[in-house]
């Protein structure tokens, strides 16, 4: 006994009739979904820690041309 083709909208076969239900989520799933949080999190640190290390050192920058500019400054009235 042969058994009927559906067809949804678009014309495609459909799923109607067959049993393709599966867990949301299986252990895989989870273990990349895991893998992936872990890395993203691993990317938002070092990106904080970049953006730190920036601001530090233009910080640190501005203090060398201060200090430079008062010495020669001194230099300059002596």
């Amino acid at each position: 006994m042969a058994r009927e083709k559906h067809h949804n909208a678009t014309g495609e076969p459909s799923s109607r009739g067959r049993n393709f239900l599966k867990p949301a989520f299986v252990k895989e799933d989870h273990d990349l979904l895991d893998l992936l949080g872990a890395h993203a999190a691993s990317a938002v640190f070092a990106s904080r820690v970049y953006s730190k290390t920036a601001r530090k050192l233009r910080t640190l920058e501005s203090l060398i041309r201060l200090v430079n500019k008062g010495r020669r400054d001194r230099n300059h009235q002596s």
